[in-house]
């Protein structure tokens, strides 16, 4: 399940994978389906849209 939502956020938010590697559940905000990247390119930061199905995966992943 981890590996799929990985690869998921990969392709459908165009995001690298040190991006995803730094995503702390404090980064991700709910209400308007978006993930804060800290990490980005360039070292700044900025925000990446997530579908409702990401955001399932997202949270199954950091429940465990």
């Amino acid at each position: 399940m981890r590996d799929l939502t990985i690869m998921m956020l990969l392709f459908e938010t165009g995001m690298r994978a040190n991006e995803i590697i730094g995503i702390a559940l404090s980064d991700i905000r709910w209400e308007d389906s978006q993930l804060l990247i800290r990490n980005a390119k360039g070292q700044r930061e900025r925000f990446c849209s997530v579908t409702g199905e990401d955001e399932g995966s997202v949270t199954e992943i950091y429940r465990d």
